[in-house]
């Protein structure tokens, strides 16, 4: 009988240490994954494609590294940080095109950290905060995913 509550506790405990107790656990297993996923999209020349949906992509890439405007709201902040990022990656021989893909890469990843963050604070159990995260960060927006009412009209 010794022996069997001997494994049982060691069963027990093993069980108990392989299940993350840290709340930052579940938010960087989502950031590990969002990372691998987005570097498996990630574009090193200046986008081309004749999607209305991926022109903004060549226009941050294009305006990053010449200190440009995008848009004509600009995105000030996302600018101003991302032509500094492009710039320094520069200096170590990282093409534009690749550093401005980085920079969004960077703080899709942190999205999904903190996305993840909120859930875990809104008592939702780490392992569903990580899942429902990565369906976010993985899906299309409603915008891009739903027809034009004009497109409607034309089928």
């Amino acid at each position: 009988m010794g022996r069997q509550d001997t494994w049982r506790k060691v069963k027990q405990s093993t069980a108990r240490s392989m299940r993350p107790q840290d709340k930052r656990t579940w938010p960087a297993v989502a950031m590990a994954v969002a990372l691998l996923l987005y570097l498996s999209t990630f574009q090193t020349v200046v986008n081309g494609s004749v999607s209305p949906y991926t022109t903004d992509v060549g226009e941050i890439q294009n305006a990053l590294p010449r200190w440009g405007t995008i848009h004509w709201t600009g995105y000030p902040l996302y600018t101003f940080l991302g032509s500094l990022f492009v710039t320094l990656l520069g200096w170590l021989g990282v093409p534009p095109a690749a550093g401005a893909s980085l920079f969004s890469t960077l703080w899709g990843v942190v999205s999904v950290g903190l996305l993840a963050t909120l859930l875990q604070e809104l008592d939702v159990s780490g392992t569903l905060a990580a899942l429902a995260t990565l369906v976010a960060a993985t899906s299309t927006s409603a915008i891009t995913s739903t027809p034009t009412p004009a497109a409607s009209a034309a089928s």
